[in-house]
């Protein structure tokens, strides 16, 4: 057995064992949800898919060192609830940290609640107008998407 297929086959029990433990989020909505409430779910699964998992990040190993993935875990979260999850990458961390300058800059489980919880608000403050650029889009969708333009713009200057 090749090594893809080894990172393969752990990266989908990851996944399956992620899937079972949002089986109670499947139907939220960042708009609605109490993040509070979910924040120890959020952070384990977040924690399980980035590689920061204590429990075990031998799926994020490379030869000896661990490859940690705070994007790919986001993404990972958010093709698995839509509704809930937004995606951060670079351009994303970088609006938050503009417009969020409170918000660590440090890939963690901590800082990705902290990034929702300032979606959940924008989101909520911003409804309507963003419900225009929705079409068939997640909300949680609309607002990565949008704060990925403001991160990309900020980078530019």
């Amino acid at each position: 057995v090749d090594r893809r297929s080894k990172w393969t086959k752990r990266f989908q029990q990851r996944v399956e064992i992620v899937t079972d433990v949002l089986r109670g989020l499947t139907e939220a909505s960042l708009v609605t949800v109490n993040l509070e409430t979910h924040r120890e779910t959020i952070s384990d699964c977040y924690e399980l898919l980035s590689g920061a998992s204590k429990v075990d990040s031998s799926i994020w190993r490379k030869g000896d060192r661990i490859v940690k993935s705070p994007v790919g875990a986001t993404k990972v979260l958010h093709w698995l609830v839509p509704e809930l999850f937004i995606m951060v990458d670079a351009n994303v961390r970088r609006a938050f940290k503009h417009y969020y300058p409170e918000i660590s800059g440090k890939d963690s489980a901590g800082t990705y609640l902290e990034q929702m919880q300032a979606a959940q608000r924008e989101i909520r403050e911003l409804g309507d107008e963003l419900q225009l650029l929705r079409g068939d889009l997640p909300l949680a969708r609309v607002f990565d998407k949008v704060a990925f333009m403001v991160g990309k713009r900020i980078g530019e200057r």
